[in-house]
């Protein structure tokens, strides 16, 4: 799957490697070349597992 983040981008929390403000959904460039397996997201967190890694981040994600 693809994975989508939006949102304030401070402190690149994002994943886009900018600290842009995003109104809509932005695809997350940097986890395309991995499998995504799953994705979990809280109020303070999210979770992006792969095939070989688990990446813990302060993203709003959405899985397509």
């Amino acid at each position: 799957g693809e994975v989508f983040s939006w949102g304030s981008g401070s402190g690149g929390k994002l994943g886009h490697g900018n600290f842009e403000w995003y109104n809509s959904p932005k695809k997350i460039d940097a986890l395309k070349q991995h499998k995504i397996i799953s994705v979990a997201a809280g109020t303070d967190h999210s979770l992006v597992c792969t095939r070989k890694y688990m990446l813990l981040c302060d993203i709003r994600v959405v899985l397509t």
